[in-house]
């Protein structure tokens, strides 16, 4: 079923500003790391819709994931969102081969519904630590630093939130007590990921 992911994203300067701000958050709640495969098409079919496909594994599990429908505004990201988490004992390494298996989830199936055709394959992967803090509001703060290719690595604050005003005050009064800028995200990490891999 396909559902509307809500986030906003707040960019860092480095590590430095995240360990100042991890520590005025104190100790998480949870630290997980993920690789990110991206899939796609020959013909890009999939970033040229300003979609993705996504193989993660995290925990020892992979979930396949489908987003479409990105819109952005000052740093808060909506994309309706299909995922499936695949079953108990997955592989470790997927290749080319490996990905037909996967047509009948209902990620790729709502991507064939929206016309994309032709085989995917991994484009390329990231590798993303994630650590998780809970807000006093409620919601899930997630402190993340990404690995790209090319020794590209970026640091961002991201919260699943439909109350993003209520959540940028509340980050404001944390990044001044860490002293540390916040800025607005423009890009998502697939985004960013394709400029990693672009040829010079």
């Amino acid at each position: 079923m396909s559902e509307l992911e809500r986030e906003l994203k707040l960019r860092l300067d480095g590590a430095e500003a995240a360990r100042r701000l991890g520590r005025v958050l104190g100790v998480p709640f949870e630290t997980v790391e993920q690789v990110n495969l991206y899939l796609e098409t020959a013909d890009r079919q999939v970033a040229a819709g300003r979609s993705m496909v996504r193989l993660r594994r995290e925990e020892g599990r992979w979930i396949l994931t489908y987003k479409r429908g990105l819109r952005v505004q000052a740093g808060y990201f909506e994309a309706r969102e299909v995922e499936a988490v695949l079953p108990a004992g997955p592989k470790t390494r997927w290749s080319e081969a490996d990905l037909p298996r996967l047509e009948q989830l209902a990620p790729l199936l709502a991507l064939r519904a929206d016309g994309v055709a032709g085989g995917l394959s991994v484009s390329g992967q990231v590798h993303n630590l994630r650590v998780r803090h809970r807000l006093s509001n409620g919601d899930i703060l997630e402190l993340d630093r990404t690995r790209f290719p090319g020794d590209r690595v970026d640091w961002e604050v991201e919260v699943e939130t439909r109350r993003p005003e209520e959540v940028r005050v509340l980050l404001a009064g944390l990044a001044e007590e860490a002293g540390v800028v916040l800025e607005e995200q423009q890009q998502t990490k697939y985004e960013r990921f394709l400029e990693a891999v672009k040829p010079s």
